[in-house]
């Protein structure tokens, strides 16, 4: 058995028809595609997606923005291009012009068959706005899996937080059909039999199999729903509460919640797999990196990076402004739904795996060394077992007691500066540049870092700290080492 290094956020494999080349997506930073040669067994090549432009003339409702959420990379039978779902972020947007519908954009992008470059992308078009390149014009939010038939002329594409399949032709690369609703949540995967005549879709939140039937020729319903979905489970492992609140956390069923209008977000869509979408967006306060919430924000003090939030149910006023929702935690019939929402960010994000910590927690020398740096120059804020001062002496996380936020110079006065800005509960300003102390539970899989992400590594976030301004090159080295196996 031999290994291959293919990326940093590696997710969907699959092989070209002769089996010569497989495909790796890469889900997150560098979003893209690894080709890896399987005769040799050694990466070929990488391809990354390109930054889609703003357009001048339609604005901020033209797709644009940076790629993330490359699930799967899959080639079609014939032809052998390779189809790569994915979101495309639009960070160049700033609020208040920025939102539901500016946000994120559903998009398709395709290799060229040697797996060389990128050859085209099928890009939504918003009822109304001339979008150059437009494929489709159904909103669909979370693209995930895609699968074809074996002839190659339908393409179906699950997506996640929409809870549908869009149904492209495999050829052209324009929209068919879409098959709306689907009895199954959080779709998680697609696969067509041999025969071409049957597609089975995975809904991972309602543990059911949903089995489409095919016909191609057919220019009215190319794709139906064949039958009752097949449950996999005989029972849920999940407790009611969590299973409830995974489902509001990856749904964008705007006919089934008021979470987003007209199906186009949900709460994953910036918290990808409940982490990170790894950009940072310009919002009214100033420019702001999303937060991981793996390992769940209970226990880490404030909540945002001026402390201006103390739970996730307060989390309503993301969903009425950012989503486009309509919630509110004082409507006795939503505060059940925060509450399962909360539950679930709480108690069922898991960390991701670290790749940089021994499985028996033993250290290497140089994590040695800066663990021993870490404790003299960086617990006095990262303290204790959740690695924050957040909260430090104001246990109830009262917004009206003391609450402990640092200046230590990442503050922005550019173009976008940070803004003073009151707590969304009771209305107390905080202060432009004083920032609460974020957890380094896996800070290995945060990148970029601090408030604004203006630091790309930990190593580039170290440079910058004050107390490492007395620290040598190795000394920064071992610290950053160090900081990877939090």
């Amino acid at each position: 058995m031999a290994t291959l290094a293919v990326g940093e956020h590696p997710w969907g494999a699959s092989l070209s028809a002769d089996g010569t080349l497989l495909y790796v997506s890469q889900f997150l930073l560098h979003p893209g595609v690894t080709v890896v040669d399987t005769e040799r067994f050694a990466v070929r090549n990488v391809v990354e997606l390109a930054e889609q432009e703003p357009d001048s003339d339609n604005g901020k409702l033209a797709p644009n923005g940076v790629a993330r959420g490359v699930y799967a990379a899959v080639p079609r039978p014939v032809g052998g291009d390779v189809w790569m779902p994915h979101l495309l972020l639009a960070v160049q947007t700033p609020e208040p012009d920025l939102d539901f519908q500016s946000t994120v954009f559903p998009t398709v992008s395709t290799l060229a068959p040697d797996g060389m470059s990128e050859a085209r992308r099928l890009l939504f078009a918003p009822l109304g706005v001339d979008v150059e390149g437009a494929a489709f014009n159904d909103v669909v939010s979370g693209p995930r899996a895609l699968a074809f038939s074996p002839d190659g002329k339908l393409a179906l594409m699950a997506s996640s937080g929409s809870e549908d399949v869009l149904v492209f032709d495999g050829e052209t690369g324009n929209e068919r059909f879409l098959v709306r609703p689907l009895p199954a949540a959080f779709l998680e995967g697609i696969v067509v039999d041999h025969a071409g005549t049957h597609a089975y879709v995975d809904g991972r939140n309602t543990h059911n199999v949903v089995v489409l039937e095919l016909k191609p020729d057919d220019p009215i319903e190319p794709v139906a729903i064949d039958g009752e979905a097949i449950d996999r489970i005989a029972t849920d492992p999940m407790p009611s509460d969590l299973r409830l609140g995974q489902r509001l956390f990856y749904t964008a069923n705007s006919a089934a919640f008021p979470l987003t209008q007209n199906f186009w977000m949900s709460c994953s869509t910036c918290h990808l797999e409940g982490q990170t979408d790894a950009v940072t967006w310009l919002f009214l306060v100033g420019p702001r990196d999303t937060p991981s919430n793996a390992g769940g924000p209970s226990n880490t003090g404030f909540l945002l990076r001026q402390a201006l939030r103390k739970s996730v149910a307060e989390y309503d006023t993301t969903i009425n402004l950012e989503q486009g929702g309509f919630f509110h935690r004082t409507n006795a019939e939503q505060k059940p739904l925060l509450d399962a929402l909360s539950e679930f960010v709480n108690r069922a994000i898991p960390f991701p795996q670290n790749p940089y910590r021994a499985p028996d927690g033993t250290l290497t020398a140089e994590q040695t060394h800066g663990k021993d740096l870490f404790l003299q120059n960086c617990r006095s804020c990262h303290a204790g077992e959740y690695l924050t001062d957040s909260g430090d002496g104001n246990p109830t996380l009262d917004l009206n007691g003391s609450i402990m936020l640092h200046d230590i110079g990442t503050c922005n006065t550019g173009a976008f500066p940070d803004q003073p800005a009151p707590d969304e509960v009771i209305g107390k300003m905080h202060t432009a540049c004083d920032f609460d102390t974020p957890t380094l539970r896996s800070i290995f899989a945060t990148a970029p870092y601090f408030h604004d992400g203006s630091a790309a590594t930990l190593r580039d976030a170290v440079d910058r700290l004050p107390a490492a301004a007395a620290l040598g090159a190795d000394d920064r080295a071992a610290l950053v080492e160090y900081l990877k196996i939090l």
